[in-house]
């Protein structure tokens, strides 16, 4: 969402922040800004379904296992040959 704003800094920190219709500080020094707002979507960790460990886990036994698949596949080519 984008919307028109004026606002009010001292440094970094905001001093006062004023709708397009309601601007509630009538000081000099609010100054208008565009601002688009992005909604933030946290995560819980606790229901997160695969954890780092497991994951990691996960990748190990599949690196090994295909690990196996290949050796097994070059011992069935050197019969061939």
């Amino acid at each position: 969402m984008i919307r028109k704003l004026w606002a009010k800094f001292d440094g970094l920190d905001v001093v006062c922040v004023c709708n397009n219709k309601d601007k509630k500080c009538k000081e000099d020094g609010c100054i208008e800004y565009v601002v688009k707002f992005t909604p933030v979507e946290r995560v819980n960790r606790n229901s997160l379904a695969f954890s780092p460990k497991h994951l990691a886990d996960r990748r190990r036994k599949l690196t090994s296992g295909l690990n196996r698949t290949a050796n097994h596949i070059k011992k069935i080519i050197k019969k061939i040959k």
